[in-house]
């Protein structure tokens, strides 16, 4: 049990997401009072947090599986989505318990349960993950028009959800200094706002020797419009590099496949989703990892990446500053931009010494440390400046 002068919180989240890791940090610090989640309390355990300290709803997960397999149409999976979101954040506030002092909440999820722990004398914090939700649906409005595709915007309802509770909430915690300038942008003054980057398992994510010779650039992650992925599957073809190979690992969606089908490359595969366990063995078969994405707050790929020995390209807006040192553990490129992606997968393809000098690089380390333990140190820091405000 690490000291932590931290008093109770209550953490709640539809879903999983990074909560499981933040309610471990404050678990092993004494802090943990209460994880609110839809989430069966066996699961929870794998993370060492004991049933007592769980409450569940396990509905939530239930309907959301239904809706989303059984809606054939976007808009009606974007209205099951604000729905079923709203019924969370009404089931989650009858669970904050009466004692709460300090509630942390998952945007969108939460503003009933901030009013609650408020008006019980809590400070409270809302957890965002993404940018700010109006600076989102704009980019991925324009990343959407830029690839010829219609997309209709981030459901109105969830929109005013989540601007009330950045307004009610006592503090904002965001992953990256990207998201905080999305606030900025929209009049959140930067006082309110908190950045620490997310973590991952060092011991799940460690690489493995490399099987072959193949230069092989790692995708992970949805593959979707939103990461980029259109475009790096368009740079990949077109630089026609020879034993090379683009592994996209996750989940397909319908408008890339459509892009997958014009391209007919066989050395483009896609590999599917994977349990977070096997994740490590497939990263440790790439050369390089890019995520080109358009919008994230953190891809949570990236720390992993880095802890399997692989340089990164990124694009600034997905997160990738907090973690990458541009030249010397990977490089940084603009969101949109297919030649750039192409620069520098050709630059590492073609000079296999800077290749191996920053996969060194990313083994070595140094200043930047990718484990949950920095993350929950980090953050309880945050959290007790704001319970002494």
């Amino acid at each position: 049990m690490i000291e932590s002068g931290l008093p109770p919180v209550t953490v709640s989240v539809g879903g999983r997401f990074h909560a499981f890791d933040l309610a471990k940090q404050l678990h092993i610090r004494g802090a943990l009072h209460r994880l609110i989640t839809s989430y069966p309390k066996f699961k929870v355990r794998e993370w060492g947090i004991p049933n007592d300290k769980v409450a569940n709803i396990l509905s939530h997960d239930i309907l959301c599986r239904v809706a989303y397999r059984t809606s054939l149409f976007h808009s009606v999976k974007r209205a099951c989505q604000y729905s079923l979101t709203a019924r969370w954040g009404r089931l989650a506030a009858e669970l904050v318990p009466d004692d709460v002092k300090l509630f942390v909440g998952w945007s969108s999820m939460s503003i009933e349960s901030i009013r609650r722990a408020k008006n019980l004398g809590a400070k409270t914090i809302v957890e965002r993950g993404s940018t700010h939700i109006k600076f989102q649906d704009k980019i991925l409005t324009e990343a959407y028009e830029g690839a010829g595709l219609k997309w209709e915007g981030i459901h109105p309802g969830l929109i005013e959800r989540e601007m009330q509770e950045y307004a009610e909430a006592d503090h904002i915690a965001v992953p990256t200094t990207f998201v905080r300038d999305s606030f900025a942008q929209y009049g959140i003054p930067t006082s309110k706002i908190f950045v620490v980057p997310y973590g991952c398992s060092l011991s799940a994510f460690r690489p493995s020797p490399k099987r072959d010779d193949v230069f092989r650039v790692i995708h992970c992650g949805q593959i979707s419009i939103r990461k980029g992925a259109h475009l790096l599957i368009q740079a990949f073809n077109e630089l026609k590099l020879k034993n090379a190979e683009l592994w996209l690992i996750g989940g397909l969606s319908p408008e890339i496949s459509t892009v997958l089908d014009r391209v007919a490359n066989p050395a483009i595969q896609v590999k599917g989703p994977f349990p977070q366990t096997q994740l490590a063995q497939y990263y440790s078969q790439g050369s390089v990892f890019c995520i080109p994405s358009w919008e994230e707050g953190l891809a949570m790929v990236i720390p992993q990446a880095l802890s399997c020995g692989l340089p990164v390209v990124a694009t600034f807006n997905s997160g990738a500053p907090e973690l990458v040192q541009d030249g010397r553990t990977g490089f940084l490129i603009p969101a949109g931009n297919v030649e750039a992606i192409k620069e520098k997968l050709l630059q590492l393809y073609e000079d296999r010494d800077l290749l191996a000098q920053m996969a060194a690089n990313v083994a070595a380390g140094g200043e930047i440390d990718l484990s949950w333990d920095r993350y929950g140190a980090s953050i309880a820091g945050e959290y007790l400046k704001v319970v002494r405000a």
